[in-house]
């Protein structure tokens, strides 16, 4: 394809215009200026060929760069796991489908905003994905985006696999978050579940002994989130303090990602589909569910431990699902000889 743009140029060397020139091919493109002189054509000087080359060049390698990572004219965009999503047709889609409100916008009382019930949830289309990987293989997140009574965005969120929410981290890039955090000041934000930097280390030290190393709970990190070549490696991050005792069976939500040199990398969640995202680092302080030594109150079943604080969310969590049904799969009835419930 050629394309041509002629301009008038007078001046007192008899040149009557000037011409550019963009022959594009298949492979190839290159872009020619031409002196027009009368009855012939003069190549223009080097100087000006280069510069109108690297403004052609320049533009053609952005274009290329956007399909690889989030567009940087469209500011605000989210991180949720393998795909990215952008605010802008997040927000066209809300504006669209405004009129379905009762049909599309499903309550979300969920621990994540401690039960509020002043939230709703809508499912994103998979065609705003911009996967990170072209790899159709991995799984795709699903997740939904979570907005107030006045139709306004709060947050993206995915379902994890242990049924309850993460946030997708949302990127500014008009307010750039601060980086100025001590690492041994910070934990780890995996939903309503927060993981001090002392449980975080734990495990990742677990991770790296050699009672672990051969077993099958340290395993290979295959997704998107990475670099295949960086060999990373996952383990199951518990707040236990003896995670390996028989009969044990090891949280599988939350890992530690491992460096090939034990360096700890970051602390991911598995979600419903078999995807992982990661965790937001913290200064929040955790609450008293992980802090409690073992002589707290509660309930032992088998060999897991359930807290009484833990247990009372969780018993108001089930109350507000059973209002709004939906796919939940729980709460589920339970009858006995002693009571009813769920």
């Amino acid at each position: 394809m050629c394309k041509g743009l002629k301009l008038a140029h007078r001046n007192p060397a008899n040149i009557i215009g000037w011409e550019v020139v963009e022959h594009r091919g298949t492979i190839n493109s290159q872009i020619s200026a031409f002196f027009l002189w009368p009855g012939k054509s003069v190549m223009i000087i080097p100087l000006v060929k280069v510069a109108i080359t690297m403004i052609f060049v320049t533009k053609t390698s952005s274009t290329d760069l956007e399909e690889e990572q989030p567009n940087l004219t469209q500011s605000v965009y989210y991180d949720c796991g393998s795909c990215f999503f952008y605010e802008n047709p997040i927000q066209d889609m809300l504006d669209e489908r405004r009129m379905n409100t009762e049909k599309i916008a499903l309550p979300f009382t969920e621990l994540l905003y401690n039960l509020d019930p002043n939230y709703r949830k809508i499912n994103i289309p998979e065609r705003l994905c911009k996967p990170k990987s072209l790899n159709r293989k991995w799984p795709r997140s699903n997740p939904y985006v979570i907005i107030d009574q006045m139709w306004k965005i709060i947050d993206l969120v995915a379902e994890m696999k242990n049924g309850h929410y993460i946030k997708c981290k949302r990127f500014d890039d008009s307010a750039p978050e601060s980086q100025n955090i001590d690492p041994n000041d910070y934990g780890y934000e995996c939903g309503h579940d927060i993981f001090s930097h002392e449980i975080v280390q734990r495990s990742a030290s677990l991770a790296r002994s050699d009672k672990i190393r051969n077993t099958q709970l340290l395993s290979s990190y295959y997704g998107p989130l990475y670099s295949p070549e960086l060999d990373y490696k996952i383990y199951p991050l518990s707040r236990e303090k003896y995670q390996n005792y028989p009969g044990k069976r090891p949280e599988n939500t939350y890992f530690v990602v491992i460096s090939r040199t034990g360096k700890m990398i970051d602390v991911i969640a598995e979600l419903m589909a078999g995807d992982f995202i990661k965790c937001v680092r913290t200064t929040k302080v955790p609450s008293d569910i992980e802090s409690d030594q073992d002589f707290r109150f509660g309930y032992l079943c088998g060999l897991e431990f359930f807290g009484t604080n833990h247990v009372k969310l969780t018993a108001k969590l089930a109350e507000a699902r059973n209002l709004h049904r939906g796919r939940h799969i729980f709460p589920k009835e339970y009858n006995s000889n002693s009571f009813k419930g769920y």
